[in-house]
């Protein structure tokens, strides 16, 4: 774990955030591990999400624990400055505006002051002076020309659709206390305890299946839907995360994108890709049937290592192999393999030519082989106006040369890296 957990933190952004589902008993052992890698003032939260798995406890006597009904999804950031909006979640029906006391135990001197008659020997009024009266008028505004028409909380959402006010009410109520009205909300803010989404999806009927709503209600709270925020997943099994992603693109029309990696082929063929093209173009034999979600992605294969422990790259590479490689790290865009023929020029661009000299492509044309960029290897090369990228092991023209002809030599192996 400790290598992976290493390079996903390398991997984040400034500003991203890892999302790690432990069970009950690692949670311990994997925070030493995180707080090494993350740093101790990156922990964020641990986030209790029910588990919703049978307590068979019921068939015994006695127990030596209780039973576990939660799992724990621990939240590190990268940077310690980073912030995060409020988790807000829908309500499954709007809670009516109520009246609550307007007077607080903290006791600040500065916000005692006289309404309806009253000054607080101790403790404060909620808010300053100024917002307070402001919403004592505003109650008797509405007692005088809305009351007979229309609700509080029909004149509130009235005040806030028609002329984006968000009013604020202060009344002497019936039990002879000053209350403050709380507005109607359609939703509650969340906190680390998540028991009404379960961890377990079954939509794959995978073993370690994540539940979609669990990864969605993440997703949207850290993602912006039009920033082109990536997810990563690293253990990507049944496919959930790639799902979500759609998912939420679908309902706020976002352009998140998602990097799922298996490291089981068969896994990653017949269930994780399986999914991501089930949801994609959508399957009405299925009940219930799956919408079309639409979108799409590309398959890849992890190929051989290609460098040794000491950084130079291993003998028995084939030329076709270091290409895509090459090609990847100067454009960020993969080889079309229409275009991976018996030539040094990979590919062109953006206008800017790409060649890689490597593993005799040029049949010798000495020093080295053909890997070295000389003149009489240049005057090889297939044709391009425009700027060229060359990657080789060495080169014998001078900085004029290179400027002249607009060529960019890049060393291989010392320069074979994703910019």
């Amino acid at each position: 774990m400790y290598p992976r957990l290493l390079l996903l933190r390398e991997l984040l952004c400034e500003e991203g955030v890892l999302f790690l589902q432990i069970g009950d008993e690692e949670v311990a052992n994997i925070r030493l591990l995180l707080d090494e890698i993350f740093g101790e003032s990156n922990y964020r939260n641990s986030i209790i999400v029910r588990r919703g798995t049978k307590n068979v406890q019921s068939q015994f006597d006695t127990i030596d624990s209780l039973s576990v009904g939660h799992d724990t999804i621990l939240m590190y950031s990268k940077s310690p400055g980073t912030r995060f909006p409020k988790l807000q979640h829908e309500l499954e029906k709007e809670e009516a505006g109520k009246w609550d006391t307007f007077w607080r135990g903290t006791d600040r001197p500065t916000m005692r002051y006289e309404l309806f008659g009253i000054i607080p020997e101790k403790g404060q009024w909620r808010w300053s002076e100024e917002r307070g009266k402001k919403a004592a008028a505003n109650y008797q505004n509405y007692l005088r020309h809305y009351n007979d028409r229309m609700s509080l909380d029909e004149y509130y959402s009235y005040a806030l659709t028609s002329r984006g006010e968000k009013l604020s009410f202060v009344r002497f109520g019936p039990d002879n206390n000053v209350q403050y009205y709380v507005p109607p909300r359609a939703y509650k803010l969340m906190s680390n305890v998540w028991m009404d989404v379960r961890t377990r999806g079954t939509f794959m009927n995978y073993p370690t299946e994540k539940h979609i709503e669990l990864l969605e209600r993440i997703i949207k709270w850290i993602t912006s839907p039009k920033n082109n925020d990536y997810i990563l997943d690293s253990f990507a099994g049944s496919g959930s995360t790639g799902h979500a992603v759609m998912n939420l693109n679908k309902k706020d029309d976002g352009n998140r994108h998602f990097i799922l990696i298996e490291m089981e082929a068969q896994v990653c063929q017949t269930i994780t890709a399986k999914r991501q093209k089930m949801v994609i173009s959508g399957d009405s034999s299925q009940s219930p049937k799956i919408e079309a979600l639409g979108g799409g992605f590309r398959y890849f294969e992890l190929g051989d290592t290609l460098f040794t422990s000491d950084g130079r790259i291993r003998a028995q590479i084939a030329f076709e192999e270091l290409a895509r490689h090459v090609f990847f790290c100067e454009t960020n865009t993969p080889l079309p393999e229409s275009e991976l023929e018996k030539t040094p020029l990979l590919g062109i661009y953006n206008d800017v030519a790409v060649y890689l000299l490597y593993n005799g492509i040029l049949q010798d044309k000495t020093p080295n082989g053909g890997n070295a960029l000389t003149r009489a290897v240049l005057q090889t090369l297939p044709y391009h106006a425009g700027a060229k990228v060359i990657y080789g092991t060495s080169c014998r023209l001078s900085p004029h040369t290179l400027k002249e002809q607009n060529i960019i030599f890049r060393q291989i192996p010392y320069e074979v890296k994703v910019s």
